[in-house]
């Protein structure tokens, strides 16, 4: 799995956080009402998960649990305020937030549910459950009170009704995670008269219109297609994820008027043409994902400005030009910076100077970013490295790096990655003294280079979490010892090497291991003169 695929994994699960905690965070409250809920509010509730079942398989979540379960139906004044999931107007009475996220729910909801006798609602998250593939029903619309509406990954299906955007005080709207299920089609409803195509599967542009939405999830629906309208000014709008979905077309200059946008998740969609200057007036904005696309052009100086960004990911899109080092070096805040696989003017090691000032990194990813010359010494100011990827570049995986590795390279004591494989490094690397100093390491891949590797066991107390060894090619005669202590290892590569004899006990003992507590161990097929198996 690449670098950018398993960080857009560690995006969606952060996305997924932050739209639970915005959207969600009011549904409970410490503090018991005043006033006890209304019967008909009572009613209701319990009408509602009548008509459905408890079934575990229903949600996903592994911290899941049915919340209904707790509700007390047999007393005929239970406080239905009191229950799990429910918030009440402490004034009022009436429930004006209901969360059953990932509470093990199953069954239809159709247009006589009595979920939508529950008028006063205001919050409502019903995100991982299985609704069995049934359409939002029109009648979403008499809870004309919502500000917050979560349906994420509850497996709802057919066409998104338009009386949902006749509610006008959505604040929170997330249908993310249904993909293939939830769609738009003609005819055109009524409340859309003035949108004169036709949508089918089209999201209509005047979403972004509602003037209170401050939440919109639309990620993973592949067939949900649209565009980025022109922004109005005064939008409310701090969250936008449209991720893995089939948005097209530019970025608008009206960009600018998002001024309360603090995130914006565009990746894998049809997106394309210039990044405009004005996305550099986003000053809020901490998230900033848009690799995955067609997009031309050189990346504005502009970028610069967002003084507050933590990531950028603007991986695999086809920018062009200089990378912009005067300004990407002013974002001290990034924590995150995936800019590989574009069409960058060529790099040398020195010219990456302006990363060291860089320095709360902890992923970074120049993959094919065409550098050429020795391991860019700015690299040892990071010392929060996580994860590295310089690959395909003409220097670490894949290139023309010369040389030994850097012996600074062992003050990345946070590094959890380092793949160096197919490359011409030279000169002896004592592994045993490379992974004392690297305690954190999970993956390390050396394969293909020209480097005389000394592996015989001297010290046990280097790193014991390495799960991925890659040491093909590297002119092994023996056995490498210092897989002694290694118990979680998934995949191990030592083909194409010099090694004779067979393979010592104890490396099978460990491999028993690791197949009756986790999975099976991969190991490459060997050849030539690699170890028997």
């Amino acid at each position: 799995m690449g670098l950018s695929l398993r960080f857009f994994t560690f995006m969606h699960l952060v996305s997924s956080l932050l739209i639970f905690h915005l959207a969600i965070a009011h549904f409970t409250s410490s503090m018991q009402p005043h006033t006890l809920c209304h019967d008909q509010d009572r009613s209701a509730l319990l009408k509602f998960i009548e008509s459905l079942t408890i079934n575990r398989n229903a949600s996903r979540n592994p911290l899941s649990y049915p919340k209904v379960a707790s509700w007390n139906q047999d007393e005929q004044n239970s406080d239905c305020c009191s229950w799990d999931g429910i918030k009440c107007d402490e004034d009022t009475g009436h429930v004006i937030g209901l969360n059953l996220s990932s509470s093990w729910l199953y069954g239809s909801i159709n247009s006589s549910s009595s979920l939508f006798q529950l008028v006063h609602l205001e919050w409502l998250a019903l995100a991982d459950n299985h609704f069995n593939f049934s359409v939002i029903p029109s009648e979403i619309v008499n809870l004309s009170r919502l500000t917050r509406l979560s349906l994420s990954g509850s497996f709802f299906a057919g066409q998104i009704p338009a009386e949902l955007l006749e509610l006008s005080r959505l604040e929170v709207l997330d249908l993310s995670s249904n993909d293939h299920h939830l769609k738009l089609q003609s005819p055109v409803p009524p409340t859309l008269a003035n949108f004169k195509s036709s949508l089918h599967g089209e999201i209509p542009t005047e979403i972004f219109q509602l003037p209170n939405l401050r939440l919109l999830e639309l990620a993973y629906n592949s067939n949900l297609t649209g565009h980025l309208s022109e922004f109005q000014k005064n939008n409310s709008l701090e969250l936008l994820n449209v991720a893995y979905s089939g948005f097209s077309g530019k970025i608008p200059n009206s960009i600018e008027n998002l001024k309360s946008l603090s995130h914006l998740y565009l990746p894998r969609c049809y997106f394309s043409g210039k990044i405009p200057p004005s996305l550099g007036n986003l000053t809020k904005l901490a998230h900033l994902f848009l690799w995955g696309n067609g997009f031309s052009g050189e990346l504005p100086t502009s970028i610069g400005n967002l003084a507050s960004l933590e990531i950028l990911a603007i991986s695999s899109c086809n920018f062009s030009g200089a990378v912009p080092a005067s300004s990407l070096r002013n974002l001290t805040q990034l924590t995150a910076l995936i800019i590989g696989k574009n069409n960058f003017s060529s790099l040398s090691s020195r010219s990456l100077s302006w990363i060291a000032d860089l320095k709360k990194l902890t992923i970074l990813d120049l993959e094919s970013s065409k550098i050429v010359g020795e391991v860019p010494p700015a690299l040892m100011n990071l010392t929060q490295l996580t994860q590295l990827s310089l690959a395909f570049n003409h220097q670490l995986t894949a290139n023309q790096l010369e040389g030994s590795i850097p012996s600074s390279f062992f003050e990345l004591k946070n590094l959890v990655e380092l793949e160096l494989a197919g490359n011409k490094l030279s000169g002896t690397l004592d592994i045993n003294k490379f992974l004392l100093n690297m305690k954190s390491l999970e993956v390390l891949v050396l394969s293909s280079n020209k480097l005389s590797l000394l592996t015989e066991a001297t010290v046990n107390t280097y790193s014991k979490n390495i799960n991925v060894i890659g040491l093909r090619s590297c002119n092994l005669t023996e056995f490498p010892h210092f897989l002694y202590n290694q118990k979680f290892l998934d995949s191990v590569d030592l083909s194409s090497n010099r090694i004779a004899g067979q393979v010592p006990g104890w490396f099978l003992n460990n491999v028993l291991v690791h197949v009756m507590t986790t999975q099976p161990l991969k190991l490459p097929k060997t050849s030539g003169h690699s170890m028997p198996l």
